[in-house]
């Protein structure tokens, strides 16, 4: 994040992202904030694993357009 935003805590993070699939045209977003320094192999591993958590939820849940 470094210089971009006016926080003085927030100079030494990063913030990684990716989206994730809620259904045929619905996506939606998760994110980790963590030191620059941070392990980024691992943090996007953690983020991938979430993201087939999360998909494999969603599919239980019903859309309510069959009601």
């Amino acid at each position: 994040i470094g210089n971009e935003i006016n926080i003085k805590e927030m100079k030494d993070c990063s913030v990684i992202t990716t989206t994730y699939n809620m259904g045929e045209n619905t996506k939606g977003s998760i994110g980790i904030i963590g030191p620059t320094r941070m392990n980024y192999n691992q943090v996007v591993s953690v983020l991938n694993e979430m993201v087939k958590n999360i998909e494999n939820v969603l599919k239980t849940v019903p859309d309510g357009k069959n009601t």
